[in-house]
């Protein structure tokens, strides 16, 4: 069984109740090692679409972009 939620999953955030719509489980390989982490596509109707990665136990919480950053490299 894969850790973290199920999709159709339903849990409290932020005060509105998010559902997980979609799963993915990313690999990759390099010269430190493994990494494997899980991301989940939630949803809340106050909110919209967010998304949550769990790595090693530890989850991290992504908000979509609502405008570009400006980002001007040297």
């Amino acid at each position: 069984k894969l850790p973290g939620p199920g999709i159709g999953s339903q849990g409290k955030f932020k005060g509105a109740v998010w559902t997980v719509l979609g799963r993915v489980r990313y690999r990759e390989d390099d010269n430190s090692g493994v990494w494997v982490w899980d991301e989940f596509q939630i949803h809340s109707a106050e909110h919209g679409y967010a998304f949550l990665a769990l790595e090693n136990g530890h989850w991290v919480w992504f908000d979509e972009l609502k405008h570009r950053p400006n980002f001007s490299p040297s």
